[in-house]
């Protein structure tokens, strides 16, 4: 299993371009999956000059409806004819960022999305799209989502709210020794989602944005302590959970590669707890 990170906020590889935004490639013994398209056509030409064909995805899996994450859409279905793109439930909702400079749309492309809407497939609950990849939704969140969530609106009914990113999908995929997870921003809270994939396997490593730009400081070295005890449990495979309680076990996460919305102070916070787990995305 191989993880390569197609473009990000940063870029010390002056051949690769970056923005910001997030795409992820990943290969498996049985499937190549590319996570979350960035917000344009770096992650493409990227992936080009490290030698990544994204024609040959497997599978597209986009996280959420902003526009760093599905801007890229436009060049995937140019280069990707058949694979399938999964996304979580109201996707295409308005979706909106509100700051004192003024209200911006970043919500997917509505029109493109009609477009292929043949290819377009929803998670509603969790499923293994293919091998030993799953996808799920972190519903319960009985921590802290990131403050930066209440300057970001969804349109419903013609009425605008904080977006509860019901939509947001996380991936994983199975290894003996436990579970890799991928996020995109994390808008329904690291360790919530990182507890939600414990119900599938052992977190072993998380990959992606955190979303914790102006974060509290000790807000964030409570999700650095977090991940380091995270409670687990197993889930069979009709979907139900087993064991007691979620604390007759915990493990705690070996590797972090994050970058993106994270930011620069979060990272280094993080870095100070975890020590040598984090890495720059």
């Amino acid at each position: 299993m191989r993880f390569t990170v197609l473009v990000e906020n940063e870029s010390h590889r002056p051949e690769l371009s970056a923005e910001h935004g997030i795409s992820v490639w990943v290969e498996t013994e049985e499937a190549n999956i590319l996570f979350d398209t960035g917000a344009g056509s770096a992650f493409a030409t990227n992936a080009d000059r490290l030698g990544i064909s994204v024609g040959e995805a497997d599978l597209l899996v986009l996280s959420h409806a902003h526009a760093d994450h599905t801007g890229g859409l436009h060049t995937f279905f140019a280069r990707n004819a058949h694979a399938p793109v999964f996304v979580g439930p109201g996707i295409t909702t308005e979706r909106y960022s509100v700051r004192d400079s003024g209200t911006r749309s970043i919500g997917i492309d509505r029109e493109l999305y009609e477009t292929y809407r043949s290819r377009f497939h929803e998670v509603t609950d969790w499923l293994h799209p293919i091998g030993n990849v799953g996808l799920s939704r972190a519903l319960h969140r009985p921590h802290p989502l990131p403050a930066g969530n209440k300057r970001l609106f969804r349109e419903l009914e013609g009425e605008r709210e904080v977006d509860p990113f019901e939509e947001e999908l996380f991936m994983w995929v199975e290894e003996p020794d436990g579970i890799r997870v991928v996020t995109g921003c994390s808008h329904s809270g690291i360790v919530n989602i990182v507890e939600a994939a414990a119900d599938y396997g052992k977190p072993v490593s998380v990959i992606g944005g955190f979303h914790l730009m102006g974060e509290d400081p000790e807000h964030i070295r409570r999700i650095a302590h977090a991940l380091s005890s995270v409670p687990t449990r197993s889930r069979a495979t009709n979907g139900s959970t087993t064991g007691s309680t979620a604390s007759e076990s915990s493990t705690s996460v070996s590797s972090v590669y994050t970058g993106h919305c994270t930011g620069r102070q979060a990272f280094d916070i993080l870095r100070e707890e975890l020590g040598s787990r984090v890495h720059y995305a």
